[in-house]
């Protein structure tokens, strides 16, 4: 039903009705369309109005466009307002439970974007059940594989911070040695000297490192060479 719509009518009420359907993100129309009753002047319509949708088991992607207008003889009806409602964990949880109860839905009805909408007030008042009969396998397998996905990204995620401060760690410690190398270049001949490594002599010499005797034996001495 409807509460506190505007009055769109000379006579200060309106001829209120209500058009629903399921869209996708990108809003389109998902299935049929809906039109309820139109009540006369009146601005609290009581539509008492009902339809079924078969659902799959992803039907909580989609949202329920709800469009309220105002019944006109002659012209084009008034637009009256809109809600998008895509929010149900209630009704979801509830039929994963046992026999579903009605939901209770309440929105506030909203002007279109970009559109000055004169007659935009009030809020429309839904109720939802979600039936399930053989459709309990295939939920509860829904849920078991979105479980499992949930659980393969916080692993995913934890593998990558271990990896990412495994690797800050061997950075930081590159780092360290190259700035102890930036300090101290006569290091890289003496450790390949006192580590009788030729090939690592060789290299050091190589890239201009050099370093008199006092320096190998003060580091000799260091290592307790």
């Amino acid at each position: 039903h409807g509460e506190e719509l505007a009055a769109c009518d000379v006579g200060g009420t309106s001829d209120p009705y209500a058009l629903l359907q399921f869209e996708d993100d990108a809003g389109n129309r998902v299935g049929d369309s809906y039109k309820s009753p139109c009540c006369k002047k009146t601005l609290e319509p009581k539509w008492h109005y009902s339809f079924t949708v078969r659902t799959a088991a992803d039907w909580r992607a989609h949202r329920l466009h709800v469009q309220v207008f105002d019944k006109d003889l002659i012209g084009k009806d008034d637009f009256m307002g809109e809600v998008f409602l895509s929010d149900w964990g209630a009704v979801w949880s509830g039929a994963m439970r046992g026999p579903s109860q009605p939901i209770p839905l309440v929105a506030e009805l909203q002007g279109r974007p970009n559109k000055k909408d004169a007659h935009v007030s009030g809020r429309v008042h839904l109720q939802a059940v979600y039936q399930v009969d053989e459709m309990r396998e295939p939920l509860s397998a829904y849920f078991e594989e979105k479980g499992r996905r949930e659980r393969e990204a916080e692993r995913v995620a934890r593998d990558k911070r271990l990896e990412d401060a495994a690797n800050a760690k061997e950075a930081a410690a590159k780092e360290k040695e190259a700035e102890a190398l930036r300090k101290f270049p006569a290091k890289v001949l003496v450790d390949a000297v006192l580590d009788d490594d030729v090939d690592r002599v060789r290299q050091a010499l190589a890239d201009g490192h050099s370093v008199d005797t006092r320096s190998v034996v003060c580091m000799a001495v260091a290592r307790g060479c």
